[in-house]
C-alpha cells in the first residue's frame, strides 16, 4: 500500500491545505457564510440570485434537501424563472 502524504495529496488532487469545521458548523452555515460572501463580492442583492446550486456527502438531515435550509437562511426570495438544484452525494466503501 502507498504512503499517503502530503506532497502525494498534492500531486494526485491540487488540494494544498484543508480546513476543519467545528462542531458547530453544518454544511448549511458552511455553504450560507459563503454565499454571503460570494454576495458581498459581486456587489448584488441576495434577490438578484438566479440560481443555487448545493451540492454535499454530508447534508444537514436527508430531508428537506440542505438547499432548502440555505435559502431560507439567505432570505432568498427568488423569482419565478429562478432555479434550485439540491444534490446529495453518497459513497460506497467495499
Amino acid at each position: 500500500m502507498q504512503d499517503i502524504t502530503p506532497e502525494w495529496i498534492l500531486t494526485k488532487t491540487g488540494i494544498h491545505r484543508r480546513h476543519v469545521a467545528s462542531e458547530s458548523d453544518s454544511a448549511s452555515s458552511l455553504a450560507v457564510s459563503a454565499a454571503l460572501k460570494a454576495i458581498e463580492k459581486a456587489g448584488i442583492e441576495v434577490n438578484q440570485i438566479g440560481l443555487i446550486i448545493a451540492a454535499t456527502f454530508s447534508p444537514d438531515y436527508m430531508f428537506p434537501p440542505v438547499l432548502a435550509k440555505i435559502q431560507k437562511e439567505l432570505k432568498a426570495q427568488m423569482h419565478k424563472s429562478s432555479t434550485s438544484i439540491p444534490i446529495v452525494l453518497a459513497s460506497s466503501r467495499p
